[in-house]
C-alpha cells in the first residue's frame, strides 16, 4: 500500500466514516480508529489502484467468540490488502467468501438497498474528503464513481450465481 495513501487513510477514519451498523459501537476514546471502516477503506484503496483486484467479503472470528463478523478486503491475485485488519484481536481467523459461496449474496446484496447505498456513498465521500484535508491525499475518483463501479462488479457476480434457464434451442429428449 502506498505509504502516503495509508497515512491519509489512518488520519481520515472516524465515527462518520464507519459502516452505519457500527456507528453506535465506534470507540469514542479513539482506541480502535479503524473499527467499522473496512468497506470504505477497501473501496478507497481499490479506486487508488484504478479498480484492480476484487473487493472481497469475508467472515472474521475473533478468538474466544463464535460470532462471525462481516469484513472486506482487497484481493489482487495472491495479494490480500486489508487496511483495517488492526481492528481485530490477534489470532482472528478470516475466511474469504467467493461469489460461488451461498453466503455471498447475503453479504453483497445490502449494497443495493437505497438506504445502505446512500449511507455508503456519504461515508465514503466523508472519508475521501478527510483523506485530502487531513492527509493531503486526493483520490482520483469520487465516492459515486467508486460505489457505482463496485455495484457494477457485484451485480455481475450476483448474476453469475443465478442458474440459467434452459435454452429454447436445446433438444427435447
Amino acid at each position: 500500500m502506498d505509504p502516503a495513501f495509508e497515512t491519509a487513510l489512518r488520519k481520515a477514519w472516524s465515527r462518520k466514516t464507519c459502516w452505519g451498523g457500527c456507528r453506535d459501537q465506534y470507540p469514542a476514546d479513539g482506541s480502535n480508529p479503524s473499527f467499522g471502516n473496512c468497506v470504505v477503506s477497501v473501496l478507497a484503496l481499490w479506486a487508488d489502484r484504478d479498480f484492480r483486484g476484487k473487493v472481497t467479503p469475508c467472515l472474521c472470528r475473533e478468538p474466544e467468540t463464535n460470532v462471525p463478523i462481516w469484513h472486506f478486503q482487497l484481493v489482487d491475485g495472491k495479494e490480500i490488502s486489508d487496511p483495517t485488519a488492526g481492528q481485530f484481536k490477534p489470532g482472528t481467523e478470516m475466511t474469504s467468501i467467493s461469489p460461488r459461496d451461498p453466503r455471498f449474496p447475503a453479504m453483497m446484496a445490502p449494497f443495493f438497498d437505497p438506504l445502505v447505498d446512500a449511507d455508503l456513498r456519504r461515508s465514503l465521500s466523508i472519508l475521501l474528503s478527510r483523506m485530502e484535508t487531513l492527509g493531503g491525499y486526493k483520490s482520483k475518483y469520487d465516492a459515486d464513481k467508486i460505489v457505482d463501479r463496485m455495484q457494477e462488479k457485484t451485480s455481475v457476480a450476483l448474476r453469475f450465481r443465478r442458474p440459467r434457464a434452459p435454452s429454447s434451442a436445446s433438444p427435447n429428449p
